[in-house]
């Protein structure tokens, strides 16, 4: 299976990214220690190619029954879409090779596959069907992204058997004991590598004062970057409902 490994991933060099490829590789070295008490910590900034990461390490790994966590319902969806078929498909442009089977729930662990799952979904579990998902899988893959380790942790994720790897967009974390992370074999891609290595755009900050110029900012960044998504932050719900009725006015002018 690592033989088979790096032969796909020699085959993908130029479409897999140079930090995506040292990741995998990082991962099936601790994999080869066969740890089960402690995890494989993987560090890439968002928008170093995280998801890829996962559907590479999900499907090119011999385990056949795999664990996706994540915290919220719209990052499992896109996880699905991405884990499923599109990195493989599109990304990377590879209309052949057989992929595992991908399931958006783990209601009914009848197959052998993927399934992905939110830390919520989890910790609604009776004490049995925890049982039954701590057995079942044999590698479990959690997406923190900037999150703090979920309660369920500590009962499905340390407490199992299974192979684990934690993939995170932060990178200095005060919380990496409750993570019970591997000390030896980890793969931390800075923003300042990515940045080098022209992944990621250094940001541009300007400050304005006024949500109509910032309303104008956003339209004539948009203007000049057309198949570029814009993500505003807000601080609260009421900013959201706000930002969006401005938003929406202004897109109808």
């Amino acid at each position: 299976m690592q033989r088979n490994l790096l032969k796909y991933l020699k085959a993908s060099t130029g479409k897999i990214r140079k930090c995506q490829e040292e990741a995998v590789g990082k991962f099936f070295k601790f994999k080869k220690r066969n740890i089960r008490d402690k995890a494989c910590l993987i560090n890439l900034p968002t928008g170093a190619g995280k998801t890829g990461v996962i559907s590479l390490i999900s499907h090119l790994s011999k385990e056949r029954n795999i664990l996706i966590i994540c915290h919220r319902r719209a990052v499992k969806e896109q996880l699905y879409r991405e884990v499923s078929s599109r990195f493989f498909r599109v990304t990377l442009n590879d209309p052949d090779i057989k992929l595992k089977n991908t399931f958006k729930n783990i209601n009914n662990l009848n197959e052998e596959g993927i399934y992905i799952s939110t830390f919520q979904k989890l910790s609604m579990l009776s004490p049995e069907d925890l049982d039954e998902t701590q057995s079942f899988f044999d590698l479990i893959i959690i997406d923190e992204g900037h999150s703090e380790p979920s309660p369920v942790w500590r009962e499905i994720v340390r407490q199992s058997d299974a192979i684990k790897v934690v993939i995170t967009a932060t990178p200095y974390r005060n919380d990496l004991f409750e993570l019970n992370v591997d000390l030896d074999d980890y793969f931390i891609f800075t923003f300042k590598q990515a940045i080098s290595d022209k992944i990621i755009t250094e940001p541009n900050f300007i400050q304005v004062n006024s949500m109509e110029k910032m309303l104008q900012e956003v339209q004539v960044f948009l203007e000049k970057n057309e198949n570029i998504k814009c993500i505003i932050k807000c601080k609260d719900a009421y900013d959201i409902s706000r930002y969006h009725e401005s938003i929406s006015k202004k897109s109808k002018q």
